[in-house]
């Protein structure tokens, strides 16, 4: 199997020159996940890593009945999207970083496919999978993710490479807390939240909701578009005090799409009020605003609603607790027997 800087399953640039494999074959254990890396392919740009993880039969049964192929492509609000990625088997949310001779190299891409024996769904998997099942002799009872991550190098390929250190860390899983109102101009008032994990008690002091409007914002240069402007921001604080990385709130519902501006002969550039047509992907444009803080204390924090055409009087919230589900792991490979 030949492997190029791409990264690409079974595709490439033919301009590409195939990268040296390394074999590894070396198997691991992180807490309950069980995984192999099988080779590194190594060229003057930097590396590729192939890392598999070994699937159990019964939770991606599970998954693939329950979270159907018609429903997966179906809208779902983000917050179903969240519980669809919790669920899923193949969805290891994780980053790995990658240090050689004490030096960490930049991270450019990474794809990945799944591979399982069950009837269900078996005509969505890809011949890449199929390809990688067989080169690495993965054990066809379980199911599979294969993952492909690049890798540069920061100055030049070095001369000899003596070992490997690889980082792996789950990146922080979002469980949503009770939903809650505010109307516009509402004032301060306290909610009591239960965490959705450890079970304990957040008090959330809501210190006002506004209604505002994006004014002199230029979203996009195409002139035929019109943009919701209209939004609400949440002013808040919480204890015990979370970080942004641990806790958010969000907006129930989604922004407007874009609208798309039609033109009455004769009348340049004025638009139409009676015909505007909705376009755009099924999300729509997100609110831009991330959440701030005030310095003032107990300190306050900041967010903002969706985005939309008319004023609206109040929005549903939800709070989104991040939990951090496994410990990191590091990984230490000699290199040393090879030829360079």
């Amino acid at each position: 199997m030949k492997v190029y800087f791409s990264g690409k399953f079974g595709r490439h640039n033919k301009s590409e020159k195939a990268l040296e494999e390394v074999s590894l074959k070396k198997k691991f254990t992180w807490e309950d996940t069980h995984g192999l890396l099988p080779a590194i392919y190594i060229g003057d740009k930097g590396i590729v890593i192939d890392v598999c993880i070994n699937l159990p039969i019964d939770k991606i049964r599970e998954f693939l009945e329950k979270w159907n192929l018609e429903k997966r492509v179906t809208e779902l609000s983000d917050e179903e999207f969240e519980q669809m990625d919790q669920e899923n088997p193949f969805n290891l949310n994780y980053n790995m970083t990658v240090i050689i001779g004490g030096e960490r190299l930049l991270f450019d891409s990474a794809c990945g496919i799944g591979w399982h024996p069950l009837k269900i769904e078996e005509d969505q998997i890809s011949e890449g999978a199929k390809e990688l099942m067989e080169y690495y002799e993965c054990d066809q009872k379980s199911g599979w993710l294969f993952e492909r991550r690049v890798y540069r190098w920061i100055s030049q390929r070095p001369v000899k490479i003596d070992a490997i250190e690889l980082m792996f860390q789950i990146n922080k899983t979002p469980y949503s807390g009770e939903h809650f109102i505010t109307e516009e101009g509402c004032g301060e008032k306290t909610l009591e939240l239960i965490h959705p994990v450890t079970g304990q008690i957040v008090n959330l002091t809501v210190y006002g909701c506004k209604l505002d409007e994006m004014k002199g914002f230029n979203i996009t240069q195409q002139r035929d578009l019109e943009f919701p402007m209209y939004y609400h921001e949440l002013s808040y604080g919480i204890i015990p005090e979370l970080t942004h990385e641990d806790f958010r709130i969000q907006d129930c519902t989604k922004s407007d799409q874009p609208r798309k501006l039609r033109f009455e002969k004769g009348k340049g550039e004025e638009k139409s009020a009676s015909s505007v047509a909705i376009i755009g992907g099924e999300d729509g444009p997100t609110a831009v605003f991330v959440a701030g803080r005030v310095t003032e204390e107990p300190r306050r924090y900041t967010t903002c609603s969706s985005l939309h055409f008319n004023k609206t009087t109040q929005v549903e919230w939800r709070p989104i607790f991040y939990i951090k589900e496994r410990e990191d792991m590091k990984l230490i490979f000699s290199l040393s027997g090879r030829n360079d």
